[in-house]
């Protein structure tokens, strides 16, 4: 059964196999072990091919940037190429195959090419990113030359600004990572709203907004899970590490997607776009903002990607902007 070509599927047909919660360090965590006890393999495959690429290519990409451009070189284009071209889009896919075993559908190994399917479009998400990032890091590059020239002859105060400045720029970087980090996702997912890039960093920017501060710690919590098993030998980390990573991620993703109402993977009983209660209305239509919102045990209005409010479901409907993921929480872990 293939699952590569898939544009969207009748809420029936999903089933979760863990229940979809709010963000927290325990909910994803679970989550993540459920997704890993029903496609482990799956997922150990897609890191042990990723790792496997990676070491042989790099070490002809590296050949080639130090040949062409020098080992010094401060800059290396075709490492910089590889990641964007093929790295970036490929890392899609164990994430999709997480997200896709979350919400109970059926994923095959052929699913990690699914970055591959609106290319251009990741591609250009990527590049957006990277040269975000390369901007953001001036600020800081400017401050360490400035620092390096007012506090000459102090050597002490000079290496401890440098380690406060190169760990908050660690910390800026991951928080931003969190933040963008669904955007490739929300693009090549074929029950999204195949949004463009542009939209797709916004998106994954709006529905990160209320659980940043929870998903920075849980980032945290994983990369240092992939440190640990990366230094023992590499096997722990193909066969734990990465896939976690993985299932983590996946999970966070159908989280986000489910209660930000992008992509409904069960009945609400609050409206996603309003939280209006409708425990006790027996219709799929919220009466505070007007949109399509699919309920348990009522009839359902069609396929998974229904007309979102800001999409003006009715002539007759006022525009809807809509509202962040869990809005009522905190950003506090």
């Amino acid at each position: 059964m293939s699952s590569f070509a898939d544009k969207s599927a009748p809420l029936q047909s999903l089933s979760p196999i863990a229940p979809i919660g709010r963000i927290s360090i325990g909910s994803v965590f679970s989550s993540a072990h459920a997704v890993l006890a029903e496609r482990w393999g799956t997922l150990v495959g897609c890191a042990a091919l990723i790792i496997i690429y990676g070491f042989i290519v790099g070490i002809v990409i590296t050949l080639l940037d130090n040949m062409i451009f020098g080992i010094d070189a401060m800059v290396r284009p075709f490492e910089m190429l590889h990641s964007i071209l093929i790295t970036g889009p490929l890392s899609v896919g164990p994430i999709y195959i997480a997200c896709r075993t979350f919400r109970g559908q059926h994923s095959i190994f052929a699913d990690i090419l699914i970055g591959f399917r609106r290319w251009p479009s990741v591609v250009l998400i990527g590049l957006i990113i990277q040269l975000g990032a390369l901007l953001a890091t001036i600020p800081f590059g400017v401050l360490t030359v400035m620092l390096s020239r007012t506090t000459a002859g102090n050597s002490g105060f000079t290496i401890l600004m440098l380690f406060v400045l190169v760990f908050g720029l660690a910390g800026i970087a991951l928080y931003l990572g969190v933040r963008l980090y669904f955007a490739t996702l929300l693009c090549a997912d074929p029950l999204g709203p195949q949004l463009g890039p542009i939209e797709s960093i916004s998106e994954s920017w709006r529905i990160t907004r209320n659980s940043a501060w929870r998903l920075f710690f849980i980032a945290i919590l994983i990369s240092i899970i992939v440190g640990i098993t990366t230094v023992c030998f590499i096997v722990p980390l193909v066969l734990y590490g990465l896939p976690l990573s993985y299932a983590a991620a996946g999970s966070v993703y159908v989280i986000l997607t489910h209660r930000s109402g992008i992509i409904p993977v069960e009945g609400y009983d609050e409206c996603p776009f309003c939280d209006y209660d409708l425990v006790d209305l027996d219709t799929n239509r919220c009466p505070e903002c007007g949109a399509h919102v699919i309920r348990p045990q009522t009839p359902q209005y069609g396929q998974i990607h229904e007309p979102m409010p800001h999409e003006q479901v009715a002539d007759d409907l006022p525009d809807i902007p809509l509202v962040d993921v869990d809005e009522e929480d905190s950003d506090a872990p």
